[in-house]
């Protein structure tokens, strides 16, 4: 027995008085709502209404069980109404995670733009260096930065490339001077920091198609975040490799120098996550169409701007 449909029947014929005018308003032949009403009743064990030759009399029972279907159907339709609105509407809160750096530099900002568009969209906005369980903890979206996409059921895109570069403080390199190959960073002072998912902390330099492993020298601190990162290298303690968009505006002001400019390093990806992919809440799809634009044209212009800030 569909029990939706039976309750829809029952308080029909209930209005109506009538199994003949029920049934012409549902579509349904008179014979499947006179079934279906008894089969409510045998289910319940009480009697719900009385025939007379004219019309249907709802008995105490009867009455007491149609003003709670009423209230139940109400609901349900109200329920079905805001469930289909979310499809169509994005509002409601968003839980997002984010790794530190990428967060920083760029979801706050992205969040900020997408709610003139969407102001009924509310955020809960988490950092991370990891990978996190969704579902576990309850999330919308991830936005990491990987080396390979991770191993899950998860629904991945893909918003382009990042990398780190090498950077050092003017006064560290005028006391110590600038390598000249990337084999020379092992006669030097490096400060570690493990930038993304994927990686070790071996420094792996690219240049063109070429990879190469490249032998460090000590570590002179080992942090464990990009910011950290950052303050030692502009105090002089070492060489570090800041991510692009960390490193971009020590670059310009000249409170950074970037060493060994050909070569980028520990290249990763930046990935969005989220569950579902089939009936998709209209916040999350319109999150992640807005992220993957936002986040692809920022990458774009930042690996630009760092390059021209290198050649400088």
């Amino acid at each position: 027995m569909d029990t939706v449909q039976t309750l829809r029947i029952f308080v029909r014929v209930a209005r109506l008085e009538s199994f003949t005018t029920a049934a012409d308003q549902l579509g349904l032949t008179k014979a499947y709502v006179s079934r279906s009403i008894a089969q409510l009743e045998s289910m319940l064990r009480v009697r719900l209404l009385h025939r007379t030759s004219r019309r249907v009399v709802l008995s105490a029972a009867g009455e007491r069980y149609r003003d709670r279907c009423e209230r139940i159907l109400t609901m349900l339709e109200e329920a079905n109404a805001e469930a289909s609105q979310a499809a169509i509407e994005a509002s409601g809160q968003l839980r997002v995670h984010a790794m530190s750096g990428i967060g920083k530099y760029y979801v706050v900002d992205a969040i900020a733009e997408y709610r003139r568009k969407h102001p009924k969209v509310t955020f809960d906005l988490s950092f991370a260096n990891r990978v996190p369980d969704l579902l576990d903890e309850q999330l919308d979206s991830s936005l990491i930065v990987a080396s390979q996409l991770p191993d899950s059921n998860l629904i991945v895109h893909d918003f382009g490339r990042v990398f780190s570069v090498a950077c050092a403080a003017p006064a560290y390199v005028a006391q110590f001077g600038a390598p000249s190959t990337p084999d020379d960073l092992q006669h030097h002072q490096c400060i570690e920091w493990p930038p993304v998912v994927g990686l070790s902390r071996t420094w792996l330099a690219h240049t063109g198609s070429k990879s190469v492993e490249v032998p460090c020298g000590s570590a002179a601190l080992r942090v464990s975040s990009s910011d950290a990162l950052s303050a030692a290298v502009r105090a002089g303690m070492g060489i570090g490799l800041l991510p692009m968009y960390v490193a971009l505006s020590g670059l310009q002001t000249g409170e950074l120098v970037r060493i060994l400019p050909t070569f980028t390093f520990h290249e990763a990806r930046v990935l969005s996550l989220h569950i579902s992919r089939q009936y998709l809440d209209a916040r999350i799809r319109t999150w992640t169409d807005h992220l993957k634009y936002y986040i692809t044209e920022r990458l774009q212009s930042d690996v630009e701007r760092i390059g021209s800030e290198s050649r400088d």
